[in-house]
Order: C-alpha cells, then structure tokens, then sequence
C-alpha cells in the first residue's frame, strides 16, 4: 500500500471568517478528490478537474480573502506534488489539459 502525504490546505480561524472549513470553498471538493485519489489511472483527471475549479474560482468576480487565497496557493502547490507522483507512477509524460503519453 502506497502512502501520499496530502497538503494541508489551511483554513481561516473564527476571527478572520466564518469560513471555517473547507467545504466553504468553491474548489475544496476537486482538490480533495485529487489527494485522496489512489488509483493512478485516474489521478491525472482528479489533479486536471481540481486545477480547473481552482483557475474558474480565480476568474470569478467574487472577492477572495486572504484565508482562501492562501488556502489556493498550498493546494497548486501541493497539485504540482500530486502532478509530479503521477508522472513518476505512471510512467507518463504529462503536457497538462489531462493528456499524456
């Protein structure tokens, strides 16, 4: 059994909001199923679906506060890390928009 490390995606205390878990974002539920997904063969499409929905999020004219924007840093980072596991499991070259060969 393979262990991955998932990224903590951290979230704002009650001082700073009420968005006090991450199923308040927009993006949480993509990016959870990329770290939680084992299988290689759909991992890619997890990490692709959860980097859509946090780039819709960034285009979006709703106002982002620091907690969430924060939050989206760890987690492209820790897509990357997913992206880069994939790559070397797989076997795969990835060229993004969920393509590989």
């Amino acid at each position: 059994m393979r262990w991955r490390t998932i990224s903590r995606v951290p979230v704002c205390s009650a001082k700073e909001g009420s968005m006090n878990n991450l199923e308040n974002y927009p993006w949480t539920t993509a990016y959870v199923s990329a770290a939680l997904e084992t299988d290689v063969s759909k991992m890619i499409g997890h990490i692709v679906e959860a980097e859509r929905a946090i780039k819709n999020r960034l285009i979006t004219h709703a106002q982002i506060d620091r907690p969430e924007h924060s939050a989206i840093q760890v987690a492209r980072m820790g897509l990357a890390t997913m992206k880069a596991e994939w790559v070397v499991e797989s076997g795969s070259i990835f060229f993004g928009k969920g393509r590989s060969s």
